[in-house]
């Protein structure tokens, strides 16, 4: 079955899955900075919502080749 997700579409969980739950780690000060005005951002635009789940992972930045994330 495919399935396509909008924004506000949670991911189907098959079975008796168990919730995964991945190790932080600690970016440096300068990524951790982005991450914490990524979040505002995203909050306040409501592009995400707080969440108390079980299911989690680490956050990821990539960098660009022009520089930034």
């Amino acid at each position: 079955e495919i399935y396509t997700l909008s924004l506000h579409d949670a991911l189907p969980i098959f079975g008796d899955a168990a919730p995964v739950k991945q190790h932080r780690y600690r970016p440096n000060a300068i990524k951790q900075q982005y991450h914490k005005e990524e979040i505002k951002y995203l909050l306040a635009d409501d592009f995400i919502e707080p969440s108390c789940s079980g299911w989690s992972s680490a956050r990821i930045l990539v960098p660009k080749p022009g520089g930034g994330y």
